[in-house]
């Protein structure tokens, strides 16, 4: 997907939500995906959907391909799920799951950006203190910038933007390796899973998605490979998507959906001892997967307070450290110099 058309799950969701309403009111589906185009105030979604419907209307080209032809910044999964409403007569009922879907990732991702406000900006001081005590510690560094010998106030500014610059590209070169080199992106996503605690996160974060789309597809009459190509176009990590890759294999050969998805490492563990397909909550109507991302998701919203409580004591002692060394570092200067002057007198 390209990085600048991306639409955000928050004007995604309202489009869902009421295209819904126009459902629920009687209207056919591409009646109801078209009727307040006028009315959106997201400017990229307003321009893919006028897009769409121009070439359905004047090209005559169908529907879930038109979405795949002009829909880049539509999720990949919702791409898929249009298609699939479309293949199996189903469109009004996929419509509804992807507001469900999309219910999900826009109030994930709000409590994600509400919960780690607070983290990243203790890991950016972080970040910063720990470069400021390696400057100190290692000198010949710092020396080796452009103004590296320069200690005004302008120099200083200039050293500190250097060391910004270089900071950014290196992460830049990173994200863009991440995007682009798959097996670049699989190796950091298997980091993402296996650290402690960033790895809790991300496995609820993994189960909450897929777990929803299973509910979904499922109560929809979907069949199992179907449901298979949704899961892995929907799962957000990277190193889960292979591991569903491998074991789709096993269901090409007749295996059972629920035993596959055991063999597929990536999830809580709530989700390989809930049964896919066969049961229902008590008294609730509905499969257990969606009980399973419901708890996945609170144990997302968990496991941020839990990173935020052991980033900030490491903040703490980071600031601890660099003062302390601060104090030694100029003092240990200070007398140095007057040892100099003594000698020279």
């Amino acid at each position: 997907m390209n990085f600048f058309s991306k639409i955000s799950s928050e004007a995604l969701y309202a489009f869902f939500v009421s295209v819904n309403v126009h459902l629920a009111l009687g209207k056919n589906p591409t009646t109801a995906m078209f009727e307040n185009i006028n009315q959106i105030k997201n400017r990229k979604l307003k321009r893919v959907l006028n897009d769409i419907r121009t070439e359905m209307f004047t090209k005559g080209t169908p529907f879930s391909d038109a979405f795949e032809l002009y829909g880049k910044g539509f999720p990949p999964e919702i791409l898929a799920a249009l298609r699939v409403g479309e293949t199996t007569g189903t469109m009004p009922s996929i419509l509804q799951s992807c507001e469900s879907i999309l219910k999900l990732r826009y109030e994930s991702e709000k409590s994600a950006k509400t919960e780690l406000i607070y983290p990243l900006l203790l890991i950016s001081l972080i970040f910063a203190l720990t470069v400021i005590a390696v400057l100190m510690l290692f000198p010949i560094i710092f020396s080796a910038l452009p103004h590296g010998n320069d200690f005004s106030n302008e120099g200083l500014f200039l050293n500190a933007l250097e060391i910004a610059l270089i900071a950014f590209s290196v992460i830049a070169l990173l994200f863009i390796f991440y995007k682009l080199f798959e097996p670049f992106g699989c190796f950091v996503d298997f980091l993402k899973i296996h650290i402690p605690i960033i790895g809790k996160l991300e496995r609820a974060r993994v189960t909450s998605i897929c777990a929803l789309c299973l509910e979904k597809m499922m109560s929809n009459g979907v069949s199992g490979l179907i449901i298979y190509d949704m899961l892995i176009l929907v799962a957000p990590n990277k190193w889960v998507k292979e591991n569903l890759r491998e074991s789709y294999q096993s269901l090409l050969e007749g295996i059972s959906i629920d035993i596959c998805l055991q063999t597929t490492k990536g999830f809580t563990e709530l989700f390989y001892t809930v049964p896919i397909i066969g049961r229902t909550v008590s008294g609730e109507g509905r499969n257990p997967m969606g009980v399973c991302a419901e708890l996945a998701k609170t144990e997302m919203i968990s496991q941020m307070k839990v990173l935020v409580s052991l980033v900030q004591p490491v903040m703490f002692l980071l600031i601890a450290g660099v003062l302390i060394g601060g104090v030694c570092f100029f003092a240990g200067e200070y007398l140095l110099h007057m040892n100099e002057i003594i000698v020279l007198t």
